[in-house]
């Protein structure tokens, strides 16, 4: 059985072999923190494919950084308060705001032993959020519940920014507990905290879910922070009419640029390298859902047996299908399309 079959790996966290324990400067042993999944319970596959196919929100947890000094970790705090202007909460629940407030809090942190600089991760800067058109207040509680769920003995704040169409809430959380154990996420362990913070908000609820790409038929892994973020300002400059010079746009986009520029100029397609085995996969995936619609009809959900199919015919639709080069292209050409269409239509209307 492998990843692309297994519906119960699809929806449950599983936790990875421990790292081995190191001894830290200090004297003790450092060992390695990893979120428990006893904390979660387990969703039953027939749920997690019934909100999948619902197309249920999913929710979103990204690391997007992290403090390796006081320095960094101040000036963190300070983004995701916009230096004092919007309200922090601590683990305690206590209520911060000002830059006094914010003075106390880094003192407070720098002496429980963050160095002025340093090598090692003090502190992981996370952010939570879901899609446009969730309220945002079960949102901010569900991440507060998750919080002091998972970050138990640990130091750490959080706040919530409205800046943009879709709720999301940045944590600022101490790496090192005061058992002196250190937080050492890894790709799995995201995806576990994923599963914590969606039944939080269903227990807000929210009817949230947390899978795997797999289940969604979707294979394009999601850009990067940083590169999305630098991206995001090379458009705000374009919108305002200034130039975007080479180092503000990553290099990844210049290339798909050009990429695209060559493939309109001959009008030829991209083709996707890895569509063989996204095809292989995905046959494989679909006769999991067979069996899962199977078990619905024989219990009777035959509504709900229903909608699986459903989902799967449209998720496997070519058009789902597309890389980013090709998706690109296609509405790229679209455009041209009109563009032809309307002059076309123009051409026409003088020549009557």
């Amino acid at each position: 059985m492998s990843v692309f079959d297994d519906i119960d790996f699809w929806f449950n966290p599983k936790r990875k072999k421990s790292a081995k324990n190191k001894s830290s400067s200090s004297g003790f042993k450092n060992k390695s923190l990893k979120p428990s999944i006893s904390k979660y319970q387990r969703v039953h596959p027939i749920d997690g494919v019934k909100r999948v196919a619902n197309y249920a929100p999913e929710v979103m947890v990204k690391i997007t950084g992290s403090g390796k000094g006081i320095k960094q970790v101040k000036n963190h705090i300070d983004y995701i308060s916009r230096n004092g202007e919007i309200e922090l909460m601590n683990q305690d629940g206590d209520k911060l705001k000002g830059k006094e407030d914010l003075g106390f809090l880094v003192e407070e942190w720098r002496s429980g032993g963050i160095p002025l600089e340093g090598t090692k991760r003090e502190t992981f800067n996370i952010v939570f959020s879901m899609p446009e058109g969730v309220e945002r207040k079960p949102v901010y509680d569900a991440v507060k519940a998750f919080a002091q769920k998972e970050f138990e003995g640990h130091q750490w704040v959080m706040a919530e920014h409205r800046d943009e169409p879709h709720p999301h809430v940045h944590v600022c959380v101490v790496s090192m507990d005061r058992e002196g154990r250190r937080l050492n996420p890894r790709k799995q362990d995201l995806f576990n905290w994923r599963v914590g913070f969606a039944e939080s908000l269903r227990e807000q609820g929210i009817e949230a879910s947390a899978s795997r790409r797999v289940s969604r038929f979707q294979h394009r892994k999601y850009e990067k922070f940083a590169v999305s973020q630098i991206k995001e300002q090379a458009q705000g400059r374009f919108k305002e009419g200034r130039e975007v010079t080479d180092r503000e746009m990553p290099y990844i986009y210049r290339m798909q640029a050009q990429e695209l520029a060559f493939s309109l100029n001959s009008r030829q397609r991209p083709i996707n390298p890895a569509e063989p085995y996204i095809k292989d996969i995905n046959e494989k995936i679909e006769e999991a859902y067979k069996e899962v619609v199977q078990f619905l009809m024989v219990t009777g959900d035959k509504e709900t047996a229903k909608n699986v199919g459903r989902f799967v015919k449209i998720q496997t639709h070519d058009k789902n299908q597309r890389s980013r080069s090709q998706v690109a292209y296609d509405k790229a050409m679209d455009k041209i399309r009109d563009r032809e269409k309307d002059r076309e239509m123009v051409r026409k209307d003088i020549e009557r």
